[in-house]
């Protein structure tokens, strides 16, 4: 029998390292579907020969999706609510315009096309090609271009096209990313061993291809279905706004509770400010006189 602990750890009667990638073997393919169209894939080899009641298997695997889901959403929502930043990789075709749209809903950062090695372990260098698309961007903006010789401007302008496709994404990202999200992280096997490197926490839909020994935050789902993607991607955006709306929530309560006491510390009664007038030097009245 599969179990979920309440903390969102994978076991069963044979606990161990095996126990995540266990589950997600014989969890269906469904997440992204409708209600109405949830079926269990009997000829799939952890179910075949069982002659359990498929409503109960449809029961058991949905429960586990989604308290799997639950945790990803929370996590995603705590790390942003606290200022990091989460980048969305989804480099394969059906995905890369649903990670561009979600992601810039969210205001977070994303690679959809190839990933570039050293993207994190060598932060550095990118940050250096972010420096300069800025730079380029700027002299198209401010009329630079137009003082330049076409040739330049034609070769400035193929740099900043292939800047734009492999790292404008990524604009904005002064640091390294708290948390990955990615989408069929069997086929980004670069980035999963740059964030595993760098211990920074993955969140990926975990196809039954996929190891989920090397996904901190599994979310078991078709990485090939469109709606499939859309939803989860989707939902990953929301709890990124989830947790940015809550961050600034706490600021604009912090801010009016350090107002609130800075004019109590102001002296005298709450609101009240002490008043100070100054009279002409030619009023004032000769010392000692009545």
């Amino acid at each position: 029998m599969l179990l979920l602990r309440e903390d969102g750890a994978m076991t069963n009667h044979h606990s161990g390292p095996s126990a995540a990638k266990e589950i997600c073997r014989i969890l269906p393919v469904f997440v992204g579907l409708p209600s109405d169209e949830v079926t269990v894939k009997q000829d799939h080899p952890a179910v075949a020969g069982q002659k359990a009641d498929t409503a109960e298997h449809d029961l058991l695997y949905r429960n586990i999706s989604a308290r799997l889901f639950k945790r990803a959403f929370d996590f995603i929502s705590e790390t942003t609510a606290r200022g990091g930043g989460v980048l969305f990789v989804g480099t394969k075709r059906q995905a890369q315009e649903i990670v561009k749209e979600e992601c810039r809903r969210a205001g977070m950062y994303f690679v959809t096309n190839r990933w570039l090695g050293g993207t994190l372990t060598n932060f550095r260098t990118i940050k250096g090609g972010l420096d300069r698309l800025r730079s380029i961007e700027r002299m198209r903006e401010d009329g630079t271009y137009e003082q330049l010789p076409k040739k330049e401007t034609v070769q400035l302008e193929k740099e900043r096209a292939r800047l734009e496709k492999y790292i404008g994404g990524l604009k904005g990202m002064g640091t390294v990313p708290s948390a990955v999200f990615i989408i069929d992280p069997a086929q980004e096997t670069i980035a999963v061993q740059e964030a595993r490197k760098l211990r920074v926490p993955i969140v990926a839909i975990t196809d039954t291809n996929c190891d989920p020994d090397l996904v901190d935050y599994v979310i078991p789902g078709n990485d090939d279905a469109i709606r499939s993607v859309r939803l989860i991607t989707g939902a990953i955006a929301d709890a990124c706004v989830y947790g940015a709306a809550r961050r600034r929530e706490f600021q604009q309560a912090r801010d009016r509770d350090s107002n609130q006491s800075d004019g109590r510390q102001g002296g005298g009664r709450p609101g009240s400010e002490a008043q100070i007038v100054y009279a002409p030097r030619g009023d004032r009245a000769p010392h000692g006189s009545n």
